[in-house]
């Protein structure tokens, strides 16, 4: 609190003091009803705001930032999808999903560096390219995941409906 107080002496920290209230303070959704979706987009929409104010700065770190601003507009354009199909929440596991289809090529934390101990090691075969003495081969493919139903809330209700008239 002593920190906030310190900010908000300073008329120019007012942004600051606004997105410790959106990103710590805000409203919080119990896991199993999900999150609306449009409190999610918001969220979405800041951080593509954030990754694109740091566009620009120098042209490694815009080819840096560029895949994140794709993949913020693939996770909009989906829940934009899902919102056309009725639905009003979305759960942990679907935004899982969400984020796991616009990252179809894996995403790493480009800024990270070598630790101690740290050896070659990659997320994709593809990116192997040199003879090495000793492989490691972990988790080889991706666990098969339970996966949705294809329809919307309302053709499932739909069904019940139709289902209970028989």
């Amino acid at each position: 609190m002593a920190v906030k107080e310190e900010l908000a002496k300073d008329v120019n920290q007012a942004a600051v003091l606004e997105d410790i209230a959106f990103w710590l303070e805000g409203d919080q959704w119990d896991r199993n009803d999900g999150i609306p979706i449009e409190a999610l987009r918001m969220r979405v929409a800041r951080v593509r705001s954030a990754l694109a104010g740091r566009m620009g700065i120098d042209a490694e770190q815009s080819a840096t930032l560029m895949p994140a601003l794709d993949q913020c507009l693939a996770v909009m354009e989906s829940l934009d999808e899902l919102e056309k199909q009725g639905t009003a929440r979305v759960g942990q596991r679907q935004i899982e999903q969400l984020i796991a289809h616009a990252t179809p090529a894996g995403a790493g934390n480009p800024w990270a560096f070598a630790q101690a101990g740290c050896m070659r090691s990659t997320s994709s075969p593809a990116a192997c390219f040199e003879a090495a003495d000793e492989v490691i081969w972990w988790m080889p493919s991706t666990p098969s995941l339970a996966q949705p139903l294809p329809w919307s809330e309302e053709e499932i209700d739909a069904l019940r409906e139709m289902a209970v008239e028989l």
